[in-house]
């Protein structure tokens, strides 16, 4: 199989002679099918091989305990409700909707896109064809018996169904966690069209967050050579470094644990004790305010930007 080419986590130390740790890189325990246990939702060949006899079933119909939405499928009272909905059209959730169920990091949808759900159906049954706005759907024949997609036929359909920008992430999340390997990244890309390529791009194994992807992508988009997990003594790993500013990007998981404020003002203050410029943006200013922190981060860049390279530089 082809090796997909990646940017990488720096080699860069600040000062050079620093000697960095190694980077932590978690190993991911979750499966990669959701069970119809964890779902609430149970076809009747899933009852059988759990070896449920046909008059537990006859019993949990009529105690409540379980109920019929569709021939052959069973949902318990607190089953999620969008793969009920789902089944009765005789449809699947896959996807966006899919990978949120993974646990799999995806960008925050807009209001059309809450509405719309990714769904495979052949076709998509009239529930869903009232629907307005109507779903994603995805015409492709159903290779699993699963009422929600494994997590590789979700990211098969997340790479042709989302923008290249919202696909890289997802992508990027799964190779961050150890959840696939570059190799079965690279299946997933080269099956698709050119034009899907393209507009997805590189991908990086070195992005710690879906935010940290999105700065990253823009920073290299205005042609910036970016270094990632760059690694400064007394501090540790910085998110990235692109232009002469050193960025650390928030999100809304480390850094909204407690302790984490004064964690990162102390890791701020170390960095300019170097003389180094940083800059840090939050997760709103990324993903709520992004054409004005855009804007921001060019002019910081452009104005602070030489100032950084000579500190770098002095540091040897």
């Amino acid at each position: 199989m082809t090796a997909l080419p990646l940017h990488t986590a720096s080699t860069m130390a600040v000062p050079s002679r620093a000697l960095p740790w190694k980077r932590p890189h978690p190993a991911d325990p979750r499966e990669d099918r959701l069970s119809p246990a964890t779902l609430g939702v149970f076809t009747r060949s899933q009852l059988v091989e759990a070896d449920v006899p046909a008059a537990e079933i006859r019993k949990g119909l009529a105690d409540g305990r379980l109920r019929r939405v569709a021939r052959g499928i069973y949902a318990r009272p607190d089953a999620d409700p969008q793969v009920v909905t789902a089944a009765r059209a005789s449809a699947r959730i896959t996807c966006r909707d899919a990978l949120m169920r993974h646990q799999v990091w995806t960008p925050e949808p807009s209001a059309d896109q809450i509405s719309r759900r990714h769904l495979y159906s052949p076709p998509l049954a009239r529930i869903w064809a009232r629907r307005r706005p109507p779903p994603a759907a995805h015409f492709r024949t159903w290779p699993e018996q699963d009422l929600v997609a494994s997590l590789d036929l979700s990211l098969a359909h997340a790479a042709r169904c989302l923008d290249g920008e919202s696909a890289s992430i997802v992508l990027e999340s799964v190779l961050a966690e150890n959840r696939r390997t570059p190799e079965e990244i690279a299946a997933i890309v080269e099956a698709l069209p050119d034009h899907l390529r393209s507009r997805i791009g590189r991908l990086s194994d070195a992005s710690g967050s879906g935010s940290e992807t999105r700065v990253v992508r823009m920073l290299r988009r205005l042609g910036y050579r970016v270094e990632q997990q760059v690694f400064v003594e007394d501090v540790g790993f910085v998110d990235a470094y692109g232009g002469g500013i050193f960025l650390e990007i928030d999100g809304r998981g480390p850094h909204s644990l407690p302790g984490a404020f004064d964690r990162d003002r102390r890791r701020d203050l170390a960095l300019r004790r170097l003389g180094l410029q940083t800059l840090r943006l939050s997760y709103d200013q990324i993903w709520h305010d992004w054409q004005a922190t855009q804007l921001a981060v060019r002019d910081t860049i452009r104005l602070l930007g030489p100032h950084g390279r000579r500190a770098v530089e002095r540091l040897g």
